[in-house]
């Protein structure tokens, strides 16, 4: 299984997280958005977020 594959696999854990942290519009960036993701990498999410941080566990 791809990054892809696994990224699609995730969505709506990846959303309620998301939604939990209070972030919206979630983006992927850097090695897997432009194609050259190995084995290695890592997925880079980035967010939009207003108002009062949640507090974290």
């Amino acid at each position: 299984m791809g990054i892809p594959e696994i990224i699609q696999d995730r969505k709506k854990q990846i959303l309620a997280l998301s939604a939990k942290y209070g972030a919206s519009n979630v983006r992927i960036f850097g090695s897997v958005a432009n194609g050259t993701a190995d084995e290695n990498s890592d997925i880079d999410f980035l967010g939009k977020r207003w108002g009062k941080p949640p507090p974290y566990a």
